[in-house]
C-alpha cells in the first residue's frame, strides 16, 4: 500500500519539464505554486548551509503528518539519529557536487503509520550563480505490510539504517 503514490514519477517529469540546460533545477521552482497541488504535500526542501549541512528548508502537510512532526527550520542532524543522519548528508552531498537528482529507500520510523518504506527523489535547485543551495524532495512512503521473503531481505538490510538505492536521474 503507498501513500501518495505517484510522487517520484512526477518528480521525475517535473525535472524533465523545469531543468537547466546543466541537467539542474532553476531556484524559481521553490514556488510552490508550480507543484500539483495533491503533491505539494509530499515535498519538502533542503536548504545547505555552509559546510554542506543541510537544513529543511519547508516540508509539506503530508510529510508532517505521517513523519508526526515539523523539521521546518531545523538540521538533518537534529532530527535523525546519528548513523542515518551522516548517511543523509552523505547523500545530499552527493546529490549537490554531482549536480544530478537521485532517487534513494529509507526505512524510517514514522509515528503517524509505523516503519514505512520512504522512496525519495533528490533534486538540486542551483541559484542565479550556479551554486546548488537547496534540494527540491519529493517523498513517496510506502508501508511494508505484506511484504514476503524479498521484502523481509529489503528490510533486514534497510535495518542497518542504509541507503538502498542511490539511482541518478
Amino acid at each position: 500500500m503507498d501513500v501518495a503514490p505517484g510522487v517520484i514519477e512526477y518528480g521525475l517529469d517535473f525535472l524533465r519539464r523545469h531543468r537547466t540546460p546543466r541537467g539542474t533545477l532553476p531556484d524559481t521552482v521553490l514556488d510552490r505554486s508550480l507543484v500539483m497541488p495533491h503533491i505539494l504535500p509530499w515535498t519538502s526542501v533542503l536548504s545547505l548551509e555552509e559546510g554542506g549541512r543541510p537544513r529543511v528548508a519547508w516540508a509539506g502537510a503530508g510529510v508532517i503528518k505521517v513523519n508526526g512532526f515539523d523539521g521546518t527550520g531545523r538540521f538533518v542532524d537534529e532530527l535523525l539519529e546519528p548513523r542515518l543522519a551522516r548517511q543523509y548528508t552523505e547523500f545530499v552531498t552527493l546529490v549537490r557536487t554531482s549536480r544530478r537528482g537521485h532517487i534513494a529507500c529509507f526505512e524510517i520510523e514514522a509515528r503517524a503509520i509505523g516503519r514505512p518504506l520512504v522512496e525519495t527523489l533528490f533534486l538540486p535547485v542551483e541559484d542565479e550563480a550556479g551554486e546548488v543551495r537547496h534540494q527540491l524532495l519529493f517523498h513517496q512512503y510506502n508501508l511494508l505490510d505484506g511484504i514476503g521473503v524479498e521484502g523481509a531481505l529489503l528490510l533486514a538490510r534497510l535495518s542497518e539504517g542504509c541507503v538502498i538505492t542511490a539511482e541518478p536521474v
